[in-house]
């Protein structure tokens, strides 16, 4: 991904010859974030742009507020930014393009903390979070300490990310109380949220529609030189805040351009590594004999049953058929690597159903599998976050990796079917069996009934196929 620099408004495109048709249509003013609020923000709108230092002035930088001209103290820290971009920069890499009620153009890019949660959904994850139940990722966010509108310094807060019911959120003390925001020294839970931005196309700019932060002065020294490019703002923008909205932690591994070979070897540590990968490899290769659960539970009556390894190998390859067939527009290389490594915790907690246990419960055991494996046997973060952004379907690849796990298993139980392995005997015995029996009806439909909520119209589509068509005769063509 190219580097992407970020800026503000100048006055002269907010009301000057130059102003921008979405300022004409939207207006100066802006909805302001929770998060903004809670860091202090006391201003509707502010875009600093003009040095207007003298010596003897204390407000140094010309502003807007409610859509007048004023003027902002350049070490005040509690107004309120609106960060701008070219649009050619993010244009490969937005989502949810929409034409709002103004005819502007608007597109999600990056996500950042926004939001206030329900009390009810606050007591949940206080009471999590006290309890060490909600999985935290490697994903942070950076503010900076502040006690007053003039006590600021450099001194960094990093806010980690907890994932609950597949949604982000970071846990903070509020700031000082302000003229919008009486948060001090109170624990707050913020959702993390995709960032909308208002586009100009013709001006190839795109700018943050809501004022999303506060916090942060214009500057740390009472002199501005009329060069953005050196104000402490223009450094958190561009080596705090753009790296940490675009958190990807799937990002294509690094081409390896030089291989140098060491001087010198160290044997200890070579051997650890060598122990490290036989150790991995042991464990995953269990799942080669390890058989899918769910076929036991309805009594399948083949020779052989299908192993979880046959499952992964499965899953791949109808991924690879549904990305050639319906052109879905997702990086093949991480949805192959999603479901190779999806069921890896099932080499240390066996196959549990969504029926043998709570699904919570579930997912509590196998995210420590996994990170056992991943965090103490490899040094693994990247495929374990990997892991995550399948198990929660933090993207595309992920929710698609997802819908190709559960059709595999519909194919399959299909399959079963039209071999005759299902069979209608000591049903007294497998409860999943004697359901079937009692609603008179397949094993197919059972499964296709339980998945096709999860699924896009591409995969309803197959699943319905599968469900009125026999699917053998296929191979045969």
């Amino acid at each position: 991904m190219k580097k992407i620099d970020f800026s503000i408004l100048s006055i002269d495109q907010l009301i000057g010859q130059n102003k921008l048709s979405i300022i004409d249509k939207m207006g100066t003013s802006s909805d302001i974030t929770y998060f903004a609020q809670i860091l202090g923000a006391s201003s509707t709108n502010v875009l600093v742009t003009k040095s207007l230092y003298s010596e003897d002035r204390n407000y140094l930088v010309k502003a807007l507020i409610k859509d007048k001209e004023c003027y902002c103290d350049i070490n005040s820290s509690d107004t309120l930014i609106r960060p701008t971009v070219k649009y050619s920069d993010i244009k490969n890499y937005i989502k949810n393009k929409t034409i709002n009620e103004n005819g502007v153009l608007e597109v999600n890019y990056g996500e950042f903390p926004s939001c206030n949660v329900s009390k009810e959904l606050y007591n949940i994850l206080e009471t999590q979070y006290n309890k060490n139940l909600l999985y935290k990722t490697n994903q942070k966010f950076t503010t900076f300490e502040s006690h007053s509108r003039y006590d600021f310094n450099l001194e960094q807060s990093s806010h980690d990310v907890y994932i609950y019911n597949s949604e982000k959120y970071i846990r903070i003390i509020g700031r000082f109380n302000s003229y919008s925001s009486n948060y001090s020294n109170t624990i707050l839970w913020i959702k993390v949220c995709p960032i909308t931005w208002i586009v100009d196309e013709k001006n190839d700019l795109a700018l943050s529609k809501d004022s999303i932060f506060s916090g942060i002065p214009f500057n740390d020294i009472r002199k501005y030189s009329n060069n953005f490019n050196e104000t402490l703002l223009y450094r958190y923008l561009n080596q705090v805040f753009s790296k940490e909205i675009c958190y990807n932690p799937c990002n294509e591994l690094s081409e390896i351009s030089n291989i140098i070979k060491p001087k010198e070897i160290n044997i200890e540590v070579q051997n650890k590594k060598i122990e490290n990968v036989l150790k991995y490899y042991l464990i995953c290769d269990k799942l080669r004999t390890l058989i899918r659960k769910g076929w036991k539970d309805y009594n399948i009556q083949a020779d052989r049953l299908e192993s979880v390894a046959e499952h992964i190998y499965s899953t791949q390859m109808l991924a690879l058929g549904m990305i050639n067939e319906f052109k879905y527009k997702v990086n093949m290389f991480k949805v192959i690597f999603m479901l190779a490594i999806h069921e890896v915790g099932e080499a240390i907690i066996g196959d549990i159903t969504y029926k043998d246990m709570d699904p919570k419960e579930k997912r509590k055991i196998e995210l420590d599998a996994v990170h056992k494996i991943f965090g103490c046997i490899l040094n693994g973060d990247y495929i374990e976050q990997l892991f995550l952004e399948y198990e929660f379907e933090l993207s595309n690849e992920g929710k698609f990796a997802k819908q190709c796990d559960k059709l595999q298993a519909d194919i399959m139980a299909k399959c079963y079917e039209e071999e005759d392995y299902v069979k209608f005997i000591d049903i007294d015995k497998y409860p999943e069996l004697k359901k079937l029996k009692e609603k008179n009806t397949s094993l197919t439909r059972e499964f296709i009934e339980h998945d096709k909520k999860y699924y896009d119209k591409n995969f309803n589509a197959i699943a319905d196929y599968i469900l009125n068509n026999d699917i053998k005769r296929l191979i045969l063509k």
